[in-house]
């Protein structure tokens, strides 16, 4: 796991160990408040139910509000998620002043505002961490939050209740905390999230059908909640370690399951969840003792544990970019109202169970026996859907590495061309150049000879991206040794062109033009190797010499052009790429070179070059778009 992953997947699992851990000690109510409820006369056990039926609601509602609004409410979601979380601290905060009469209202509200945190949360784990590992990051939150399920009732016996409630009160303040340093990390340059570009940037994944996940989820929980006050009573055996009995076998197993998941998908935990759950109400219904209700409740603790990662795991993998808040929203909606109906169901079949909970485990053993049943039917999707979305993060990873390269690539080659120079005085120059792709093989250098004379290079290697820019690379390199040796224009063209030809797997061609300014004599020399014409612009019109050669890398027998000018005050030398003329408007046109004439003859009045050469990239901005890798270089002598 790399240091960016890390700086991602760290901040989001805190982020929802602090929501859930006050979720598990407040709405739900954990010890921590029990003395504060006691003191209230308020029931633990209708307050709970007030809050989870708020929650299921509330989850469905947030999700269809956030899908049919995503184009809008995307953006604001941060702040949506930040009011939340302040509005769930202000709430439990306020039940230390409230009476007992308005706890339900309260703890109803909780269920309100408490949803939409979560459903940002596994928007924010869909994107932060790669679909590869969101299975042990599941893992790993469920293994935090049950630590701090843990902690908390240990210290409620050690500090006033309403230091604990101050205390717990304060995760969802710390929830915003974490927002907010990882919201620039969730949206780049953006203002807010954008479930529209998370859906241009996944093309590949268009969802499947999440119906069956979510019955199966509402099945399994459904049992789960019969079942809760059915196991009770064997929990009684534990005494006052029930809490060790029933923490740790959670907090072990929740991050292997999450591994497990990532690697072999979310069928296999659905049969393993579904086959440790048997495993465990045949255990209770054959055995009251002790070493029974030990295995029986490690079964059921393993079994949930790997069903809480399969919930979360299975909505992220069904639902596309597009659709994640509906699917999600609605998926967790049933979760939790599957776990409520499930308490009322198990009012109405214990009684009739005659003491003995008959009833109650062939209910159980029904109800496993229709999630078997619905594994079969996702099953039918599910490693293909797993596949194709590993597959595609693949892909998307490797084009981000690529991208990473170019963008390295892209600053050592403009590393290589000189920002700064120090000509001889009385020689002043002015150049731009730019890539089509993110590296080039265009090439420029500007290299002081003596105090009287510079030498100039303009390039052009056929090809453009990382193939061209290697060879380019080369030419630099090959150009500034010759030069420094004191060889003429033509060796160094000769020479270069011979070593081009040695590395035939190059397969490449390079026009070249070299332009010697001798400031003593005001003249140019300059020699050609296939290069686009240079232009004098002199007394308001641009004049091109008439060169003809060929390119270096075609004929070890190569005879470039050369000539001479002599420069007058005010004029300017141009040497450019064949890119200049290939920009392209809106319709198609290209530059031409017609048109680079009269710009050239236009923005050279005056002869300053840096002035020249931005009134000519304003007028090639107006114009359109780089199609080709595009160098200009303007020269003057001023009789310095």
């Amino acid at each position: 796991m790399n240091k960016g992953l890390i700086k991602r997947f760290v901040p989001v699992i805190l982020f929802m160990t602090a929501l859930q851990g006050w979720t598990l000690s407040i709405p739900l109510f954990g010890s921590i408040l029990g003395p504060s409820a006691a003191s209230a006369g308020v029931d633990p056990a209708e307050a709970a139910t007030v809050f989870l039926s708020g929650y299921a609601l509330s989850f469905a509602g947030w999700g269809v509000l956030l899908h049919r609004r995503r184009r809008t409410i995307g953006r604001l979601l941060p702040a949506l998620t930040s009011g939340c979380l302040i509005l769930c601290a202000a709430l439990s905060l306020s039940l230390l002043v409230l009476d007992g009469s308005a706890w339900p209202a309260v703890f109803g509200a909780m269920g309100l505002f408490a949803s939409l945190p979560s459903l940002s949360w596994l928007y924010m784990l869909t994107r932060c961490v790669p679909f590869a590992q969101i299975g042990l990051a599941l893992g790993v939150n469920g293994m935090l939050v049950s630590f701090v399920r843990y902690f908390f009732p240990i210290i409620s016996d050690r500090i006033p209740p309403q230091a604990g409630i101050a205390i717990v009160s304060a995760l969802p303040l710390v929830a915003v905390y974490i927002l907010l340093r990882i919201r620039q990390e969730l949206t780049g340059e953006h203002a807010g999230w954008d479930a529209d570009r998370d859906s241009r940037q996944q093309p590949g994944h268009s969802g499947v059908n999440p119906v069956p996940v979510i019955v199966f989820i509402f099945v399994i929980f459904l049992l789960g909640g019969i079942m809760y006050q059915v196991v009770e009573p064997f929990m009684q055996e534990f005494g006052s370690h029930t809490i060790y009995y029933q923490t740790i076998p959670y907090v072990l197993a929740i991050p292997l399951a999450g591994w497990i998941i990532d690697r072999r998908g979310f069928r296999l935990a659905m049969a393993l969840g579904v086959v440790l759950l048997g495993l465990a109400y045949t255990t209770f219904a054959f055995s009251t003792s002790f070493p029974a209700a030990v295995a029986g409740n490690t079964l059921i603790q393993i079994g949930f544990a790997v069903l809480d990662v399969f919930v979360l795991y299975a909505l992220a993998a069904v639902s596309s970019p597009d659709r994640r808040f509906l699917v999600t929203g609605i998926g967790l909606g049933f979760y939790i109202l599957s776990i409520r109906l499930g308490t009322e169901l198990n009012a109405l079949v214990v009684p009739y169970s005659n003491g003995n909970y008959i009833v109650v485990y062939l209910t159980a053993l029904f109800i496993l026996l229709i999630s078997v049943l619905l594994i079969h039917w996702v099953s039918d999707f599910e490693p293909r859907e797993i596949e194709k979305r590993q597959r595609l993060e693949k892909l998307g990873t490797y084009y981000e590495e690529k991208d990473a390269e170019l963008r390295e690539a892209r600053q050592v080659q403009a590393g290589m061309l000189r920002a700064q120079w120090r000509l001889p005085p009385g020689i002043e120059a002015a150049v731009m150049t730019e890539s089509a792709k993110e590296v080039g093989g265009d090439f420029y250098d500007l290299i002081p000879l003596d105090g009287r004379r510079a030498l100039f290079a303009v390039g052009d290697v056929t090809g453009k991206g990382l193939a061209a820019a290697l060879v380019m690379s080369k030419m630099i390199g090959l150009l500034r040794s010759e030069a420094y040796y004191g060889h003429s224009l033509t060796e160094i063209v000769e020479h270069m062109n011979r070593m081009l030809l040695r590395e035939p797997e190059e397969m490449a061609m390079v026009t070249l033009g070299l332009a010697l300014v001798d400031r003593e004599s005001s003249s140019v020399t300059y020699v050609s190797a296939g290069h686009v014409a240079p232009y004098i612009v002199r007394g308001g019109s641009a004049e091109a010499l008439d060169t003809h050669s060929l390119p270096l890398g075609i004929d070890e027998v190569l005879r470039p052009w050369s000539g001479k000018v002599v420069m007058e005050p005010g004029d300017l030398f141009v040497m450019y790429t064949d890119g200049v003329l290939d920009l392209e408007n809106g319709g198609g046109e290209r530059f031409g070179l017609d048109r680079f004439e009269q710009l050239l003859s236009e923005a050279g009045e005056g002869g300053d070059p840096e002035l020249a050469l931005k009134r000519i990239v304003d007028a090639f901005n107006r114009f359109g778009a780089v199609t080709d890798d595009t160098t200009l270089l303007l020269i003057r002598m001023n009789g310095g």
